[in-house]
């Protein structure tokens, strides 16, 4: 969702557990639906343009795919100024 600007994609190992995050410079998410954001079939902010069609079920099959590997996932957001998710899991 950044039509201009950057995606930043960043992997860093820890101890016990890897993190990693993707983040972009897009229009961001709204404080009100950053507790959506992971809810099936949740979808804000969205314009009728070609090439963005969606279910809105991507992030929650994301989170459920992290937790099954008891890991942890999470987002952070300012409008205007872009959006960060980011992941956790353990090592084996």
């Amino acid at each position: 969702f950044t039509d201009r600007g950057s995606i930043h994609i960043h992997v860093a190992e820890g101890k016990s557990l890897v993190e990693c995050s993707v983040a972009d410079t897009g229009p961001g998410i709204s404080e009100e639906n950053l507790s959506k954001v992971f809810n099936k079939f949740e979808q804000f902010g969205k314009t009728s343009r070609p090439g963005q069609e969606g279910t809105g079920l991507g992030l929650a099959i994301c989170k459920n795919i992290v937790e099954l590997h008891d890991g942890n996932i999470f987002v952070s957001s300012q409008v205007n100024k872009g959006t960060k998710f980011t992941f956790t899991l353990p090592k084996s």
